[in-house]
């Protein structure tokens, strides 16, 4: 009902039906002009009670010598439309709709019903007060338009200045407070698009681990996936009962956007994702929106130099540097078994690149398994060694640790950034992890793919170090009880990175068709974790 209004009234208030009715008397243009010209010798002073009592606004129409901003009288100007799409259009960053839009378009209306009424009076003394009428309902509409406009340049996160450069230039104004983030671009174009699609029922079946649904399958089940995938818009075929190659390549199509592994096959864990309503789905595009409006990202990407940040149920690092988006890295994040594996959303900075780093066994992965490991070993001394593990102490504390060397679980160097939950970005000797599409399989540090070659990126391209430098450390040995080991070394950086861990549950390439929805592996959505804000 309120997007039929809003056209009906843009159709009037926008001059795109500014022949006058058939039905109206005929009286000679050149009155009607010179009557509404007469009228508008009250613009000023119109304008002037419509923002009495606004200081800012005062000053600004002041400033313009009282002249409108967004209407060329008595319809809306180039500007007057762009800021009313913006306004219109706030649900798609993700914001609540302003009730200022509303009054707005109700006070256009009423301009243009009292502009027409005029035209037909047949007393050129008579059109005037009614014209004033109209130019008084047309600045009403003017006012609640900025307003409008401020209000939503707020909530983009504009500052103090914002409405002063509106005045100047609305839409550079506009443009700027776009957060300059392709993926917000596509978020955006997304939520338009799932917001203009139907609900979906959840399927009536549910499969457990193992249990499939295959290309060559017929019946029921086959149909609801047809008109689940139909409802997403990935399927536009007949909704028929049998898995062919359409509904392979519908499947293949919902997998790729859902972040599933592209196989074709309906498993349990495509099921799952399908009976995701849409309502949740437009909620993480609106969380994803929030995010990008109001990551401190943006302030760090001004700067020079390295900036790391991961979305968790993306498992990728993305690697910055001088304000560029450089490279792509994947990691693994905390398994989703328990709560105390997940790893944590922060802001940190990383201050130290360790080579050949030692792994001190945390207590909590000492207490909650190796201990029953080795209690279960029978042979206390026996286990440790197979494990090339040994006890270290200081000041009273005892601590298991594994030397740096093959099999070290943090592999070759890691990326420290001092934090209470004691996490970090590491090597890993487990190199087939990467292979996996889900993976959340650490006990919270975040391992990493490529650990080596980014430290040696890192050290030599900011921190003055060779390659030779760094091969030398990475191979230099030392005695530890008895031992030859690799030898420990903390690299203390003289350019810090600022690293941001986030639990953003969609992601976009820039530039892509539409946004891809993430699994949410730690079911946060659920818990009420977060869920953005509607401002």
């Amino acid at each position: 009902m309120r997007k039929a209004l809003s056209a009906a009234i843009l159709f009037l208030a926008c001059g795109l039906n500014h022949k006058e009715n058939k039905e109206q008397p005929s009286f000679p243009a050149g009155a009607i002009a010179s009557a509404w010209s007469e009228a508008e010798r009250s613009s000023p002073d119109i304008l002037k009670d419509a923002v009495r009592g606004d200081g800012a606004l005062y000053t600004l129409y002041e400033k313009r010598g009282w002249r409108p901003l967004l209407f060329s009288s008595p319809y809306l100007n180039d500007y007057g439309r762009l800021i009313l799409a913006v306004i219109e259009n706030r649900e798609f960053d993700g914001l609540r709709p302003d009730p200022c839009a509303d009054s707005a378009l109700v006070a256009m209306a009423r301009a243009e019903s009292l502009r027409l009424s005029a035209a037909r009076l047949a007393d050129q003394e008579e059109m005037i007060p009614v014209y004033r009428a109209s130019l008084r309902e047309l600045a009403r509409a003017e006012v609640f338009l900025v307003r409008a406009w401020d209000r939503w340049a707020e909530d983009m996160g504009g500052d103090s200045e914002a409405l002063r450069r509106f005045f100047e230039d609305p839409v550079s104004a506009s443009v700027e407070l776009e957060p300059p983030f392709g993926e917000y671009r596509v978020l955006r174009a997304t939520l338009a698009a799932y917001s203009a699609l139907p609900d979906w029922k959840p399927l009536s079946f549910r499969l457990e681990k193992g249990q499939k649904i295959v290309p060559g399958d017929t019946g029921p089940r086959v149909c609801e996936i047809q008109e689940r995938l139909k409802a997403e818009g990935f399927y536009t075929g007949s909704i028929n009962g049998i898995y062919d190659s359409a509904t392979f390549g519908a499947v293949k199509a919902f997998q790729k956007w859902h972040y599933l592994d592209e196989d074709g096959i309906v498993g349990w864990g495509t099921v799952k994702e399908m009976n995701v309503p849409r309502a949740e789905l437009m909620a993480r595009l609106r969380e994803g929106l929030v995010y990008w409006r109001t990551t401190p990202l943006r302030a760090a990407l001004r700067c020079s130099g390295w900036v790391f940040r991961i979305n968790i149920p993306e498992f990728i690092l993305y690697v910055y540097k001088d304000g560029r988006l450089i490279q792509k890295n994947k990691v693994a994040v905390g398994a989703a078994d328990r709560d105390t594996n997940y790893t944590p959303t922060l802001r940190d900075t990383i201050e130290f690149i360790v080579i050949n780093p030692k792994w001190n066994v945390p207590d909590r992965i000492f207490e909650e398994e190796l201990l029953e490991e080795i209690y279960e070993s029978g042979d206390a001394f026996k286990y440790l060694e197979e494990k090339k593990l040994r006890v270290a102490s200081k000041k009273g504390k005892v601590w298991l640790v594994r030397d740096p060397g093959e099999g070290n679980a943090l592999g070759r160097v890691k990326f420290l950034f001092p934090n209470r939950y004691n996490i970090y970005l590491h090597d890993t000797p487990i190199k087939s992890t990467f292979a996996l599409k889900t993976r959340a399989v650490s006990h919270g540090c975040i391992r990493l793919d490529g650990a080596i070659q980014l430290a040696i990126d890192v050290l030599t391209q900011t921190e003055g170090w060779t390659e030779k430098q760094f091969y030398e450390a990475l191979e230099k040995t030392e005695e530890e009880g008895g031992k030859t080991v690799y030898k420990e070394t903390w690299v203390p950086l003289r350019h810090k990175i600022p690293i941001f861990i986030d639990y953003v549950l969609v992601a976009a390439e820039p530039g892509a068709e539409r946004a891809v929805f993430l699994r949410d592996i730690y079911n946060r959505s659920a818990k009420g974790w977060w869920k953005g804000s509607l401002n």
